[in-house]
């Protein structure tokens, strides 16, 4: 089963115009989650502020996959992305000394990761393990 965009219903996205920028926004969202996983990869360690923008992306990322069922990655890349930001997360918090924050914060980055983990597995049905 593969569920697709209906693309009637897309609301103000639902002219040519409206498509364009729909596309420049999911397009930036995602270039954005690749451009910290990469820079983590290569060394690069969060600093204050750095989480906030990370997860927000990556949160309304999740919410137009959702929605609109398009640029839609798949379920090993969201794995990919967890396993390299979680590391860099908590040596943040250690290197800070954030204390329960860190913890609290911990969950929440856990659970975005989990709802768009869940939400590329619907529409990529035969990809669900590795």
């Amino acid at each position: 089963m593969s569920i697709k965009s209906d693309l009637r219903y897309v609301g103000n996205f639902d002219n040519q115009g409206g498509g364009k920028i729909l596309l420049s926004v999911m397009l930036g969202l995602r270039e954005k989650i690749d451009r910290d996983i990469i820079d983590i990869e290569r060394g690069w360690t969060l600093s204050d502020g750095d989480d906030d923008y990370f997860v927000v992306a990556l949160h309304i990322y999740g919410v137009m996959v959702e929605h609109y069922k398009l640029f839609a990655v798949k379920p090993q890349t969201v794995r990919h992305w967890r396993d390299v930001y979680m590391p860099a997360f908590n040596q943040f918090c250690e290197d800070t000394s954030v204390g329960a924050w860190g913890d609290e914060r911990h969950a929440v980055i856990l659970d975005v990761f989990a709802h768009l983990e869940k939400v590329v597995m619907l529409l990529h049905p035969d990809d669900k393990e590795g």
